[in-house]
């Protein structure tokens, strides 16, 4: 009896103990899950609010005009919070890639690529991407990427270079494809090389390589910082060639100057050669999708926001840019960044007058050239107004 009131009494314990225990357990949970409700939607409204407004661009390598380019979009764009608007470069191998990825890689939104991509895809690989222009389409024309060509002092003329190993960068580049097509419009057979910059210049001091074909917007760093005792210059294009005319049916006239490279070229000189058009491109989306929506929102704070590019600190290459330049050769405008520029025509319009005045300083240097002939002026003002830089002083 006694043993069993114990036990009873035990049992009374213990049951006190476990309700209060469980009690204060309850207490410790239930706070928890009522705050896990509040906790989960804001966390998801967060994840949903960053996915929205961020924006994927293919860039380039981190020591071409690309990259700094992107990351000038990226500060100017981007809010302090990153709510409003996110851009995130990526690196990548070049224009001709980041033309494939637009196409075709799954999240990406924008890319850098250069202007005779549009015919370079249409024409070679139309039969494994169709017709790419339907699928890729600009908002904008940048700057113009000028062409280089590196060689030893001794070597005085491109045609010299016939069977020769030159460094055309790497395969599917924008140096890569630009290289291919100058160098068959110039009808002269090279052996191309892959190399980056730094080997490429180490091979050729050595000799190991006959040139080097680099398309960038200049000043390259890599050339920049070459001096004259390293016994190297840009060779330069010939103005009286036929050939030269047929290059400026797909590219622009250039000249490279003392300015940006005063350790290759002496004050006062010139090297003629050739420009691309950098443009920002996107993938024709559908209107009325999510991803045209996208895009449209960058395009609205792009364009907007556009006189911050020309502020210290950016790349010098965003004073030569002109919104409203138009693009020919298959290429397709976005809708939206169309639109936006039809609302705003005043200000996209800004800088052409200036534009028409550098082109007056282009002709009347020229005019020392038989490359440009007087009666060629109005078709000429045409191209230069899609693909002639503003020409720096």
């Amino acid at each position: 009896m006694w043993f069993s009131d114990k036990l009873t009494g035990l049992t009374r314990s213990c049951l006190l103990v476990a309700t209060c225990l469980s009690g204060t357990a309850n207490a410790q949970i239930h706070p928890t899950v009522a705050t896990e409700p509040k906790a989960e939607s804001r966390y998801a409204e967060e994840r949903e609010a960053i996915n929205t407004n961020v924006v994927y661009m293919a860039a380039g390598a981190p020591t071409a005009a690309y990259a700094k380019i992107a990351e000038d979009i990226q500060i100017v764009l981007e809010d302090e919070q990153a709510k409003e608007m996110r851009v995130l470069p990526t690196m990548s191998r070049g224009g001709g890639q980041n033309f494939v990825d637009v196409m075709m890689l799954r999240g990406l939104d924008l890319g850098l690529v250069e202007q005779d991509h549009m015919q370079y895809f249409s024409t070679k690989h139309s039969n494994l991407y169709g017709d790419v222009r339907k699928k890729v389409q600009y908002i904008t024309k940048l700057y113009n990427s000028e062409f280089h060509i590196l060689a030893k002092n001794e070597v005085i003329s491109v045609p010299s270079l016939e069977g020769k190993k030159v460094n055309f960068f790497k395969k599917f580049s924008s140096t890569g494809i630009c290289a291919e097509n100058v160098f068959n419009i110039l009808g002269i057979k090279v052996e191309p090389t892959y190399y980056d910059d730094a080997t490429a210049i180490q091979k050729l001091k050595a000799g190991e390589i006959a040139g080097i074909a680099r398309l960038g917007g200049a000043p390259l760093p890599v050339f920049a910082s070459l001096k004259p005792e390293d016994g190297l210059h840009f060779v330069s294009l010939d103005e009286a060639s036929s050939k030269y005319a047929s290059l400026l049916e797909v590219y622009a006239p250039l000249f490279l100057r003392n300015d940006a490279y005063p350790g290759l070229i002496k004050d006062g000189e010139t090297v003629l050669s050739i420009a691309n058009a950098t443009v920002l491109v996107t993938y024709a989306w559908p209107a009325n999708t999510e991803r045209y929506a996208r895009i449209a929102r960058f395009v609205d704070r792009f364009f907007s926001r556009f006189g911050e590019f020309s502020k210290p600190g950016r790349h010098p290459k965003w004073k030569e840019v002109n919104l409203a330049a138009e693009l020919g050769g298959g290429w397709q405008r976005f809708p939206a960044a169309k639109l936006w520029l039809a609302n705003n025509g005043n200000a996209a319009k800004a800088g052409m007058e200036k534009m028409k005045t550098k082109f007056d300083q282009f002709l009347i240097e020229t005019k020392k050239t038989s490359a440009i002939q007087p009666q060629d002026r109005d078709l000429l003002m045409k191209d230069f107004e899609k693909w002639y830089e503003k020409n720096k002083k």
